[in-house]
C-alpha cells in the first residue's frame, strides 16, 4: 500500500465486520455441495477433517446469506450462456439443501 494514513489506520483498527468460521472452508464446502453431498455429510466432514462441532441448521444460515461466495468458477473456455445455466442449476441445488434433512 502506498498510502500511509491507511496503513496506520489500518494498524490502529479491526474490522468490525464478523467472519464466519465456515469461511476458512468455504472451498472445501463449495466442493462438496457441487458433489451433490448433503449438509448434514458437511458437517460431518468438518468433524471429521478439522474437528469442529457445527450444526447443519448453522450450516444452512451460511450458504443461504453466501450464495454469492458459493458459486462454481468460471472455466475460461465456457461462454457466458453455458456459465449462466452451470449458476442458475447450482443456485437450484443450494435452494434444495433447506429441503433436505
Amino acid at each position: 500500500m502506498n498510502n500511509k494514513k491507511l496503513e496506520k489506520w489500518l494498524a490502529k483498527n479491526k474490522p468490525a465486520k464478523k467472519i464466519s468460521r465456515f469461511d476458512t472452508y468455504r472451498e472445501d464446502i463449495n466442493t462438496l455441495i457441487l458433489k451433490n453431498f448433503t449438509q448434514v455429510q458437511i458437517c460431518e466432514y468438518l468433524k471429521e477433517a478439522y474437528n469442529i462441532e457445527v450444526t447443519r441448521s448453522n450450516l444452512s444460515k451460511y450458504l443461504k446469506n453466501h450464495k454469492e461466495y458459493l458459486q462454481p468458477k468460471q472455466d475460461k473456455q465456457d461462454d457466458k450462456t453455458s456459465q449462466k445455466d452451470k449458476n442458475e442449476e447450482y443456485l437450484q441445488v443450494l435452494n434444495n439443501f433447506g429441503n433436505v434433512n
